[in-house]
């Protein structure tokens, strides 16, 4: 029977071997999207499910308050707190980003919002969160970090003037232009994460299978791109974490606003 000293050694060897192995000691997975949309509220769920089942990761998932006047700043509230709930001065912590829903441009510098649409996906009538801001928050946190978007001109995420000195990894589901959500690229992430789950697996691996698919017709309706911000980084490989005293549920954000009775 090992002693407390014993393992208390033992866990810091198998910490150590988890860092050298990933390029970090812990996982954390912020996942939303906006109610009333039901298919991006399952895709997100079972991406949640993913990560912390079948990945350990600390997983957190949020919908997106909007009945509020500043829909970005009510969940940039959130997001710090996600941020706080671990170190941010922690360079083992690995911290992932999803979203999966509407999204728009500025067209003069490309600058992603994410968007709860009307009807007829109007933008004067939407609820927007500025991605840009987004990112500024997440970059206040040390460690690797990347942002998994699943919406119309994900890949514009990667280029924003305001966030030149940012520092993260980037797999967007769809380039530069808007285009119908098919629901292919988020069941398609699952699957390659579940195939690799016993042997790491960058996203640069993910994205380039991916696009295997969309040049041989299978699964994929758009070409995913993948982009590396910053170069301090390198490439993220995800691989579940050996340790066991993560949460056996996954989290659920603290909504901020009261839902609407109508989901319109």
């Amino acid at each position: 029977m090992p002693t407390s000293g014993e393992e208390e050694a033992r866990r810091g060897m198998q910490d150590l071997a988890i860092h050298s192995e990933h390029g970090y000691g812990m996982a954390k997975v912020f996942l939303c999207y906006f109610p009333g949309e039901d298919n991006f509220a399952k895709e997100t769920e079972d991406l949640a499910q993913v990560f912390q089942k079948v990945y350990h990761f600390d997983t957190w998932l949020y919908e997106i308050p909007i009945a509020q006047s500043d829909a970005t700043q009510a969940f940039l509230q959130q997001l710090e707190e996600w941020i706080e709930s671990a170190d941010k001065r922690d360079i083992d912590t690995l911290r992932i980003f999803y979203y999966c829903g509407h999204a728009s441009i500025e067209d003069s510098d490309l600058m992603l919002s994410m968007q709860r649409c009307t009807s007829d996906c109007h933008e004067t009538h939407a609820t927007l969160v500025n991605f840009s801001k987004c990112k500024l928050v997440l970059q206040q946190a040390s460690g690797k970090k990347c942002a998994l978007l699943d919406c119309c001109f994900a890949a514009s995420a990667a280029f924003d003037p305001n966030c030149s000195d940012c520092d993260f990894e980037v797999l967007a589901a769809y380039g530069f232009a808007k285009t119908t959500h098919d629901g292919t690229f988020t069941p398609r992430l699952i699957e390659e994460l579940q195939k690799r789950k016993d042997d790491a697996i960058t996203l640069a691996e993910i994205n380039a299978n991916m696009v295997r698919d969309h040049l041989n017709k299978k699964l994929l309706t758009a070409t995913p791109w993948h982009g590396v911000i910053g170069s301090r980084q390198n490439l993220i490989a995800l691989r579940p974490l050996e340790r066991q005293d993560f949460p056996k549920t996954v989290k659920r954000a603290r909504q901020r606003a009261t839902k609407r009775k109508s989901r319109g």
